[in-house]
């Protein structure tokens, strides 16, 4: 947990806890910048990986977002890239060019299609350039409607394994049937 420790009254016994030495409080709302250029969106580290956080971002009016991170407690490791990657399906889904910009972690941009451009390495001191196109086109469909599409999905994929079985379930009956009236299926 990098900025709240869930329970931590009753986990004052784990010294690793002291590591966090204050939990922060989230907001209310979502906030965006508007410049000159257009509304910029911005989430704090791992928020950039919950679809929830930039969704709620793009719904609040950002054309382009940044991720500001600080991936100091995970040293040389895999997280660096697996935020990469989650924030590249976040920003894909919300079709907004985005900056991730990590202090210790990999920096990078992503469009909004999801493609990565150049980045560093991780805890390279450096210079990444690059640019952000502001969207100004209607937002996609899952900033406007959410996880209705993949809870539709679903319903429909269990909708699917359901009718096989209930077409067996019913031939089965129907042969049952015929059996108890005295007609033996054919073939």
């Amino acid at each position: 947990f990098g900025e709240f420790v869930p329970l931590r009254g009753l986990f004052g016994f784990v010294p690793q806890l002291d590591q966090v030495p204050r939990d922060m409080i989230s907001g209310t709302q979502s906030i965006v910048f508007p410049t000159e250029q257009g509304i910029v969106g911005s989430v704090i580290s791992f928020e950039g990986a919950f679809a929830r956080s930039m969704r709620s971002i793009a719904k609040a009016g950002a054309q382009t977002m940044v991720v500001a991170t600080n991936e100091s407690s995970f040293g040389i490791s895999a997280a660096s890239a697996q935020l990469i990657g989650l924030v590249r399906v976040n920003a894909a889904g919300a079709g907004l060019d985005t900056a991730l910009a990590a202090i210790t972690g990999k920096s990078t941009f992503i469009t909004g299609a999801g493609r990565i451009g150049a980045e560093t390495g991780q805890l390279e001191e450096t210079v990444l350039y690059g640019s952000l196109q502001f969207n100004v086109d209607t937002p996609t469909l899952w900033v406007r409607f959410g996880e209705w599409f993949a809870a539709l999905a679903v319903v429909v994929a269990v909708a699917a394994l359901a009718v096989p079985g209930i077409r067996s379930s019913n031939s089965e009956e129907a042969v049952r049937r015929e059996k108890r009236s005295g007609f033996a299926p054919s073939g």
